[in-house]
């Protein structure tokens, strides 16, 4: 959904239909939103995602939030618009190298310098030029500036690439005014230590998951505050801090095969999203007793080819045993960047070396082995892990208290 909201900037063109209820009348300010990147991504990405999701909760919580992005080659030719109910400003600049970054930097500054009165902070994603040109014009406004480190962006021959050259040392000297880094994982963290940026401006923040998408719900019943306007709007106050909720486990494999409920404390509508999942799982699934669910990217950087050959080996003679491409699941993953920070051996998952075939085919049988009881234990012990650290409630109210802090010494 894409529409024009209020007064767009002097001389620039709109898109065709009214802003949403949402983004009018705001009383509090949020922050402006930089993208080193076009939006929206063709294609999708990481970055991309999560300023929209970011974006759009602030906005319909009553934080005025605004993206700026450049105006890339494959970016819509429109300068100002509302795209699901966030605003989006894209800064023109001529592809004329050298010529154009400049011009492009002197946009950007001048943007912010006119914000600077309606904005609690700068939050830039990915730690490249426009984050750099953030950090300078926020230590000469006065205006806080946060620094989001993406990963591969960076540690490969970016800021953050102990091995890159003087480009990258460039970069660092202008990062390192930033107010606060976000960083998304345990390895961001170690590399911005490693790169000498203060430590102590380090915020381990995980990237925001809008659980909505996925159904899950309150003990009571009431939907995780997210996104959707039915699911933010008159939320109690007394459980505005508390993002505990309970998982309807629609693969619970507790669940009898006649659909009946059990005793739980999940309400009836949760028991009986948990039915219609088991019955999902049979349609899908018939006869399974365990089921391994790949939610990705069909891309090589993926590793298909790793899974499916350890499946081979592994299990292909289990006609019990299901793989589904397509978690809310316990999760069986590679020791990577953000996955190791979310997957803990035995207790929400397993963990394989990158790359190691053996090491997968070992944990696969390993999970097959694992009682169906203890499965449905992990799995709620993974829901309430990302509950906590990366819901978008939980994850936008650490961002919150970062922007209201004072700006620190630089």
């Amino acid at each position: 959904m894409v529409s024009s909201s209020g007064s767009p900037p002097s001389g620039q063109s709109v898109g065709p239909a009214s802003a949403p209820a949402s983004v009018a009348g705001k009383s509090r300010p949020g922050p402006l939103l930089v993208l080193d990147g076009s939006y929206p991504s063709v294609g999708g990405g990481g970055a991309e995602s999560q300023v929209g999701t970011l974006g759009r909760w602030f906005n319909a919580h009553g934080y005025r939030c605004t993206l700026v992005t450049p105006m890339a080659p494959e970016s819509p030719k429109l300068t100002y618009e509302v795209m699901d109910g966030l605003p989006v400003r894209r800064l023109r600049y001529p592809r004329v190298p050298l010529l154009g970054s400049l011009i492009l930097q002197c946009r950007l500054a001048l943007t912010i310098w006119q914000e600077r009165r309606r904005i609690s902070a700068v939050h830039a994603h990915i730690g490249q030029w426009m984050a750099v040109t953030c950090c300078l014009t926020g230590k000469v406004l006065g205006v806080p500036v946060f620094v989001k480190m993406t990963g591969a962006t960076e540690l490969r021959g970016g800021a953050l690439d102990p091995a890159a050259g003087f480009v990258a040392r460039i970069k660092r000297r202008g990062l390192a005014l930033a107010t606060g880094y976000q960083a998304i994982s345990g390895e961001i963290v170690r590399a911005i230590e490693a790169a000498g940026l203060p430590r102590e401006r380090i915020l381990p923040i995980a990237n925001a998951v809008d659980l909505t998408r996925f159904g899950l719900r309150h003990r009571d019943g009431d939907p995780v505050v997210g996104l959707t306007p039915d699911t933010h709007v008159n939320t109690p106050p007394e459980r505005a801090n508390q993002p505990s909720v309970d998982h309807p486990a629609p693969f619970d494999v507790t669940a009898p095969a006649g659909g009946q409920p059990t005793s739980s404390p999940l309400s009836a509508r949760a028991v009986m999203r948990g039915v219609a999942g088991r019955a999902l799982r049979d349609r899908l699934c018939p006869g399974a007793e365990f089921v391994v669910l790949f939610s990705g990217r069909l891309e090589k950087i993926k590793r298909l080819d790793l899974l499916l050959q350890a499946w081979g080996d592994t299990l292909a003679h289990d006609k019990r045993a299901w793989l589904l491409l397509a978690g809310g699941l316990p999760v069986l993953g590679s020791r990577i960047s953000g996955t190791e920070d979310f997957v803990s051996e035995g207790r929400t998952g397993w963990l394989f070396e990158s790359g190691n075939l053996g090491a997968l085919s070992r944990q696969l049988a390993t999970a097959r082995a694992t009682p169906p009881d203890e499965l449905v234990h992990m799995s709620r012990a993974a829901h309430d892990e990302i509950v906590a650290r990366a819901s978008v409630q939980a994850v936008t109210t650490a961002l919150l208290d970062a922007y209201r802090q004072p700006t620190r010494k630089r």
